[in-house]
């Protein structure tokens, strides 16, 4: 009603239904909700797994330095909000080679970002858990700290490709890529939680 208002001649109405743009909007909608949901379970298996495998005791030591490398991945945040619409116009306009540079920059500078974080996290992150939760936590949260910051030194710069790709709409190879993710770290997490 407000914008009925305010733009003057503006109408809603069944004739002005268009079958592509809801088709495109709805596969849109849909390949995002599925990279979503694997993206979530990456995110959330970690202590699940823990607790299912070694049991629910064990669940808070995984839980510690998993919430020290959950802001890790928050790093490229920035990066990833200039990203995504630059690529999304620069596809618009065709030009490929603009994409791959910024699909290489971006990919170099989360890496160099995140093999930062890595080594203050290597170094710093028992000294850290020693002063947040108590020495008493640091021989058994110090340990899983390492694991998980490793593993994230890989995940940080996929999420700047990821970006890249939802930019230049290559949804399907985006929701293949979050699938595979999903898998290798539910396969990954379960031998490394059972060893």
């Amino acid at each position: 009603l407000i914008v009925q208002k305010l733009l003057n001649g503006f109408s809603l109405s069944i004739k002005f239904f268009d079958r592509e743009t809801a088709r495109k909007s709805c596969r849109f909608g849909g390949i995002t909700y599925c990279v979503q949901i694997a993206r979530r379970v990456t995110e959330w298996s970690g202590a699940l797994l823990v607790g299912l495998i070694v049991g629910p005791s064990a669940v808070p030591f995984y839980s510690i330095p998993e919430s020290f490398s959950t802001k890790f991945l928050q790093l490229g945040r920035g990066i990833n909000s200039v990203v995504y619409p630059l690529t999304s116009k620069l596809a618009a306009q065709e030009r490929h080679e603009a994409i791959k540079k910024i699909l290489l920059l971006g990919t170099r500078i989360l890496l160099a970002m995140s093999l930062c974080a890595a080594g203050t996290l290597i170094v710093l992150g028992g000294t850290f858990i020693a002063v947040w939760i108590g020495p008493e936590y640091e021989s058994q949260t110090y340990p899983v700290l390492c694991v998980l910051t490793l593993g994230n030194v890989l995940l940080l710069p996929g999420r700047g490709l990821r970006t890249v790709l939802r930019g230049a709409d290559k949804l399907h190879l985006l929701v293949k890529a979050a699938i595979a993710e999903a898998f290798i770290t539910l396969l990954s997490g379960s031998i490394l939680i059972y060893f």
